[in-house]
């Protein structure tokens, strides 16, 4: 299956679960509840997602889910820095998340386009983690922020001993890397706890919030982000 092919079935596998297509989430900190960072899906560069961000709090990491095809583009690297200063946003608010079965197929090309977009300034995240096959090996030669684990592997938790394995397995390599650890689709106070034992610094899901407007965003960050109560996920230097 080609990137684009792989990008168009997880696009409609999201607007089935969400009919409005809402493209903001928030994520929490599992270590103390605040907010980490706003997900934006992005299809392909509508500038008012970035430009919304302007008047999120300056703490909140941004993290775009862009499709894949766009890593592929030789100007990649330089679009993105036209857009984030278009958009009046530092580079190290950002981070670019990329799926784990695109990034098993990076190519030397490739791997040079994603370190350009790491001498940026943004963050790397690789997610879907645990979704496909990965070598661990290979994700060293990647010069990744963070993983996002997949919400299969997170679904089960903490209470099949067989995924419980396999995550606190992923968040140990992923840690030896230096790499921070996101959980995407955690639906209960159980999960979210279990994950802040092992060492996960960052989730999102139902239990947190789900996809929403622009206009619905802005009303739940007035009444959820309070002066010092925002944590941001650092990007590995």
């Amino acid at each position: 299956m080609s990137y684009d092919t792989q990008f168009g079935f997880d696009t409609k596998q999201r607007r089935r679960a969400d009919p409005t297509h809402q493209p903001y989430q928030p994520a929490r900190s599992l270590r103390n509840g605040d907010l980490a960072a706003i997900h934006v899906f992005m299809p392909w560069w509508p500038h008012e997602r970035l430009c919304d961000a302007r008047i999120w709090p300056g703490m909140i990491a941004i993290w775009l889910a862009l499709p894949v095809r766009a890593f592929i583009k030789p100007d990649f690297p330089l679009e993105l820095r036209a857009m984030l200063r278009a958009a009046g946003l530092a580079p190290a608010r950002v981070s670019l998340e990329l799926p784990e079965a695109a990034a098993m197929a990076i190519t030397p090309d490739g791997l040079l386009r994603l370190s350009a977009l790491r001498d940026t300034g943004v963050g790397l995240i690789l997610t879907e983690f645990g979704g496909a096959i990965a070598s661990l090996s290979a994700l060293k030669r990647l010069p990744l922020t963070a993983m996002k684990l997949s919400p299969t592997l997170v679904r089960g938790l903490p209470a099949d001993r067989e995924d419980s394995g396999l995550v606190r397995a992923a968040i140990a390599a992923a840690h030896t890397l230096g790499l921070a650890v996101i959980a995407d689709g955690i639906a209960g106070v159980a999960q979210s706890a279990w994950l802040a034992g092992e060492g996960c610094a960052a989730g999102l899901g139902p239990l947190f919030g789900a996809p929403m407007s622009a206009e619905r965003l802005g009303d739940w960050l007035a009444g959820t982000c309070q002066p010092g109560a925002v944590a941001a996920i650092k990007h590995r230097d």
